[in-house]
């Protein structure tokens, strides 16, 4: 900043967008609402497109359009398939050659649940179900306790509460009490690692993790310095980075990985959480940091792609209340990607022929 600050372009387009959260068939129905405001600093907003996929592989792609609101572009979609993955990202661009991306990294999109994924594991720690801590630090070791809250000249470092609903346990790295101490019990001198049980998903096409972590290291004497990962494995030997960060968080913030870009499935999956406090040779502003860990609500995902046809409201069933939805089609106050029964190209009074024939068996 001391060279001065450089203009190099003046203008642009923004997208603003609240991503969109999964989606409960039982209290949200099967439409996806794509929504965000566009504008652009010169000329004039020209497109707005929303790319989206089911596999993170092919991709397809459907024009958002200007809604009542001054800047608002909007699509609402339905996916023939339940308990899936939905992928999406969004683009825009202006009459004088400018465009933008949201998410505005390349590779990264917005991933949300359509419809209900089959639970495989479900754990909230309130009691522990054969996780292993495994550590050469000195203190701050991981433990399954209520936890309490670590504050540095009144900044929260460690968490007062878990994340769960119901409960009040999860796994953190140290929780001696001591008042008025903010190094009580921190990651100090080493590592610490929270080694998880061994899963077998070898029956499994794909699978979702799912997990709530809190991580400070932006405390103390050296922050920012210290690194926290996440790894899996699918023999016991060798681990492949899900995390690497040395970003503070002092939240509880949900994380999600398809483990089938990380890893072949197999009968020895298996996950470390590891917190550190490491001074590194010739590095003078390592060590020392007050780094504090916590995590909660472990979930392991089924990822599914059947599609029951004639389900128009993918409520998961075939019966009366699908011959009102794929009506509603035809009249043209719903739209479904899974309503052209008999695959002719069109939706007309022949699918909901088809469709009462599926539900008379």
């Amino acid at each position: 900043i001391e060279q001065g600050l450089f203009v190099f372009e003046l203008g642009g387009v923004s997208i603003i967008h609240e991503d969109v959260l999964d989606v409960d068939f039982e209290n949200d129905g099967p439409y996806v609402n794509f929504s965000a405001t566009v504008e652009s600093f010169d000329g004039n907003v020209e497109e707005v497109t929303l790319y989206y996929s089911i596999d993170n592989i092919n991709w397809n792609d459907v024009t958002m359009y200007n809604n009542s609101s001054f800047n608002g572009y909007d699509v609402v979609m339905t996916f023939d398939q339940a308990g899936i993955l939905v992928y999406y990202y969004i683009t825009a661009s202006n009459d004088i050659g400018q465009s933008s991306r949201y998410p505005v990294s390349e590779n990264e999109n917005v991933m949300f649940v359509y419809g209900d994924l089959p639970d495989i594991v479900i754990d909230d720690f309130e009691i522990n179900n054969g996780w292993i801590v495994e550590s050469d630090a000195t203190s701050g070791l991981w433990e399954l306790v209520e936890p309490n809250p670590t504050y540095d000249d009144g900044i929260l470092a460690q968490t007062d509460f878990d994340h769960s609903e119901f409960g009040e346990n999860c796994f953190v790295t140290g929780n001696d009490e001591q008042e008025n101490n903010s190094g009580q019990d921190d990651v100090d001198g080493g590592s610490t690692t929270l080694l998880s049980p061994v899963y077998d998903l070898s029956n499994y096409d794909n699978v979702m993790l799912t997990y709530w972590r809190w991580y400070t290291n932006n405390l103390g004497n050296n922050p920012g310095t210290d690194i926290w990962q996440v790894q899996v494995t699918n023999d016991g030997n060798n681990w492949n980075n899900l995390e690497f960060i040395n970003q503070s968080n002092p939240s509880w913030k949900r994380e999600r990985f398809v483990l089938g870009d990380y890893i072949n499935l197999s009968n020895q999956v298996q996950f470390k959480f590891i917190a550190s406090d490491l001074l590194y040779d010739g590095d003078v502003g390592s060590g020392g940091s007050l780094v504090e860990a916590a995590v909660d609500d472990f979930k392991l995902e089924a990822i599914a792609f059947d599609l029951i046809i004639g389900d128009i409201n993918l409520d998961g069933e075939v019966n009366v209340l699908d011959v009102v939805s794929l009506v509603n089609v035809i009249l043209g106050t719903q739209s479904s990607e899974s309503a052209d029964i008999n695959s002719d190209g069109e939706v007309n009074v022949l699918d909901v022929v088809n469709l009462v024939n599926l539900i008379l068996g």
